[in-house]
């Protein structure tokens, strides 16, 4: 690692100010971007074993991107959303067991993109509300053996990296 990568690396130890953990800050220092899994119209799961491998070269943390109108009764049923959560359920669990962070990355897909830029204020009713959702699904603090105190977990599930 070349200077500039010690210096990262010392720059994300650092407890800011601002009161986010050290340990929040590394864990987010080294990703990349899932994309398709749920940014799509399609689910398009990822090779496990291509993930694993990402992690033991010491990538730390992924942001999974959203297709937000997955999500949303406005564009779906309430049985295709629900069927939607589950995957994203999925999706992060899996993600957790493999030692990774998660941060949920919610994207306009295009109907939902054509709201928004039409009626700004109809798109941000169904956002809002949708974030809600996510967070009293996956953020809810607990102490769980093997989890630093920066991570969450959500019923009997692996933990989760809070929101950054």
């Amino acid at each position: 690692m070349g200077p500039a990568g010690a210096a990262e690396r010392t720059a994300c130890a650092q407890r800011p100010s601002a009161g986010v953990a050290g340990e929040r800050l590394a864990l987010l220092s080294r990703g990349f971007n899932l994309t398709s899994w749920m940014s799509g119209e399609a689910t398009r799961r990822p090779d496990q074993a291509v993930l694993a491998n990402l992690r033991a070269r010491g990538f730390t943390h992924i942001r999974l991107p959203v297709a937000a109108e997955r999500l949303l009764t406005a564009f779906g049923s309430r049985d295709g959303v629900a069927r939607q959560l589950t995957e994203l359920d999925t999706a992060v669990d899996t993600l957790i067991r493999l030692g990774f962070g998660v941060s949920l990355d919610l994207h306009p897909g295009d109907r939902f993109g054509r709201l928004h830029a039409s009626d700004p204020s109809r798109g941000f009713e169904l956002i809002e509300p949708l974030w809600q959702t996510l967070a009293r699904r996956y953020w809810q603090p607990v102490r769980h053996a093997g989890c630093a105190p920066w991570l969450w977990r959500r019923g009997s599930r692996a933990c989760l990296a809070s929101f950054a």
